[in-house]
This record gives C-alpha cells, structure tokens and sequence, in this order.
C-alpha cells in the first residue's frame, strides 16, 4: 500500500512537471522581465504570461536567406503567449514602421526551428515589419489580439492551420496586409476587424488568402483598395461579414478560387464582387447597399457562380457587367442565376439596361416580394412579363 501511494504521488508530480507556466513582468516582479529570457527557459507545452507594459527586446537572427531582428523566437514545439489584454502588453516600439527599419518581427516560429504550434492571446503588436511571422508555418492560434502599424500582421506560409479569433487590425503603413495567408489547409477567421484608412498613397488591401481553405465569418473590413482577397485555387465560406468603403472591390476571387457566401452587407465600394477566372461559387443572403460602378463585375473565365435572396444595389455603370472577353459565337451560353433578388425596382426596361454580358444569360425574375411565375425567366423572356 505504501509502495502504490509513493508510485501516485510520483506520477502525480511528473504531471505536473509536464507544463509549467512562467510570468514576465516589466517591473521585474515576474519570473522574468524580458519575453526572449522566458521563452529561452521553457519547456515544449509550458505557458508564457506577460504584463502590462512595452515590450520590444529581441535578437537577431540568421537564417538561410535573411537576417532580422526578432524580439520573441520560438523554438518549442508547442507554447502558449499568453498577454494582460491587447491595449496591455505591447510588443514593439513605440515609434512608427518604414521601409529603412527592415522587416524586423514580432513573435516568430515555425518547423524550421523546431516549433509546431504557437499560441497568442490578448497581446497588441505594433509598428514591426512582420508582428506574426512562420514561413514554413506553425500552427498559428491567435486570439484577442490588436495588431496596428504593422507592415504584416500576421504572415504565415506553407502551413497546417491557422485561427484568428477575435482581434482587431488597424492602420498599415505601407502595401503589405493585415492578413496574408498561403498554402494553408485549415483557416478559420472569425468575429475580426480589418480597418484600413479611407484614402492612403497605397492601395492597399486588408487580407488575402491564396492556395488555402477555410471560414471567415463575422468579420469586418473597412475602408482601403480591397477588403478580402481569394486567390490562387482558393475555397472559402464567407458569412455575416461587412465591407464598407472599399476605394476599388469589397471582394477579389480570382485564379480558380471558390466563394460561398451568406448573410453579409456591403456599402459604398466601386464594385462589391471583382470575379476573374473563378470556380463555380454562390452568394445568396446579402445585401449590397450602394457601388459607384456595378455591384459584380466578371469575365467568362471559370465556373458558374449565382446570386439569390439577396438585395442589388445599382451604380453608376451596371449592376452585374462581363468585363472580357466576349466570345458571341458560344453556342450553350452558361447561364447566371441572378432570381428572387431585390432590384429595387420592377421596370424590365431598368433591370435589363443595368445588366452587361455577351458570353453568358442571365436568369432572373422580379425583385423579393413580387409575385412571380412558375417558370425559370431570362433577359429575353422577363420583358415580356411587363407587357
């Protein structure tokens, strides 16, 4: 009996052993007062928690290609940052970032040096060229977090998953991206806002996500060139999102991507949908208030894609417009499913002068609420409804 309680209380402290948690406090009352110190000194599994306070020591660091000054590098397989709250703890400085300072970082892993998994939690990154960097990439879990003049938010390539929850992005200062993902199985960006200047010397564009997979939901994106980016075979659910004031496209999908989005809201863009080369993609449940130009503008290159349930805003130029090319020789046009949308008006006459393609038909019917037929309509057939 003695014996099986020592064996207990054995395995009981090797458990505990297994994860530790190690505090950083600016004012020296931590077990550490510098992040790199506490990093250097953890276990894979083990939880880093950090003050109130600036944050902006770091090293440099050389790897095959580049050398830069990093102020947390994680060697770890797996570590947990863990901060008082993103208006707390600051990593960086307090000056703002240019081009002469190079791209110095914020917290950097990756299994090039030996780390699998990073997590960060209720920290504020600001003015770094790269304030969450992993190329090749760890898996990224960042919550609550503020990212601001930053150059790159977070910058992660050739990965496993990433989840952004929760975290706020502001200011850039030059063309870099709040979000730049690639070649990343597992996305989830949720419950976020992107908030770029209405008018900047850069066009800049808030996140782009390319050759990677996933949900974005809940999020906002504000001003700028572009708000979200789908490019390069990419597959994304995007639902209960906001765009407003884009300068350019509230959206981009383009190179093979697919959309499916739901119950968003866009406002005040040139056009809200910019889709080049696309796979087949659906939007259905959102409203577009107001464009200056169309509210989808396209070229004949890809998949179907279809708009329904929705609310169309109409701008200056169209409300949906084939840019290129126009191949009017095509024998089985590939139709548009544009029905059950509000228009905004019942004139046929209205609806078709705002509609613009030559490869493709464009099926649909009188706005939400009106009654309507049976059958399916098309441009050719909806005039005569009215007549």
């Amino acid at each position: 009996m003695k014996a099986a309680f020592i064996f207990l209380a054995l395995m009981h402290c090797g458990l505990g052993a297994l994860s530790a948690t190690l505090t950083v406090e600016r004012d020296g009352s931590g077990d550490y007062s510098v992040i790199q110190d506490a990093v250097d000194a953890a276990a894979s599994g083990d939880t880093i928690t950090i003050g109130p306070g600036r944050y902006d020591e770091g090293q440099i660091v050389s790897v095959p290609g580049w050398t830069e000054y990093v102020r947390v590098l994680v060697k770890q397989e797996h570590l947990t940052i863990i901060g008082a709250g993103m208006d707390q703890t600051i990593i960086g400085p307090n000056s703002p970032w240019d081009l002469s300072q190079g791209f110095n970082m914020g917290v950097e892993g990756g299994p090039g040096w030996g780390n699998e998994t990073v997590i960060v939690k209720g920290v504020g990154f600001e003015n770094m060229g790269y304030a969450v960097h992993s190329y090749p990439a760890s898996n990224l879990i960042v919550e609550d977090c503020r990212f601001s003049g930053n150059h790159y938010s977070i910058f992660a390539i050739n990965g496993v998953s990433v989840d952004v929850v929760g975290c706020e992005f502001r200011f850039m200062p030059r063309d870099g991206r709040f979000l730049l993902l690639d070649n990343q199985p597992v996305v989830n960006v949720k419950d976020s806002s992107f908030i770029l200047e209405d008018e900047h010397v850069w066009r800049q564009q808030a996140v782009k996500l390319q050759r990677s997979f996933g949900e974005v939901t809940g999020c906002m994106f504000n001003d700028g060139s572009i708000g979200l980016a789908l490019s390069v075979g990419s597959s994304f659910k995007v639902s209960r999102c906001s765009f407003v004031g884009q300068e350019k496209w509230g959206m981009l999908v383009d190179g093979g991507s697919s959309l499916e989005m739901a119950d968003s809201r866009f406002e005040d863009q040139d056009t809200a949908f910019f889709l080049s080369n696309i796979s087949p993609s659906t939007i259905t449940r959102t409203e577009i208030a107001s464009v200056s130009r169309d509210v989808v503008r396209f070229d004949s290159g890809g998949g179907d894609f279809s708009i329904t349930d929705s609310i169309l805003a109409h701008g200056a130029q169209y409300t949906i417009y084939q840019f290129s090319p126009c191949d009017k020789d095509t024998v089985d046009s590939p139709h548009i499913d544009m029905r059950n949308n509000d228009w905004g008006t019942t004139s046929a006459d209205s609806i078709e002068s705002w509609i613009s393609t030559c490869t493709f038909v464009v099926d649909y019917e009188p706005f939400v609420g009106q009654e309507t037929p049976v059958e399916d309509s098309s441009l050719g057939s909806f005039k005569s409804m009215f007549r």
